[in-house]
């Protein structure tokens, strides 16, 4: 038995742009709940990384 999944770019983009945007938004939901309770750095960094999510998720052609 063949236990081998294939899929297509057009799948594989799709799915790598729904995981890119979860966790961008769990990214903006840590900075608008947790001001209080996470570290400035941590905040900063987090602030950084939404930026870079978004730049590859507008690659992958979301955000339209």
């Amino acid at each position: 038995m063949n236990k081998k999944v294939e899929l297509d770019m057009d799948v594989v983009d799709r799915l790598a742009l729904i995981s890119l945007s979860d966790h961008r938004n769990y990214l903006v939901k840590s900075l608008e709940d947790g001001v209080g309770y996470l570290h400035p750095d941590d905040q900063m960094r987090n602030a950084r990384l939404i930026g870079a999510f978004t730049e590859v998720i507008n690659y992958y052609g979301g955000n339209k």
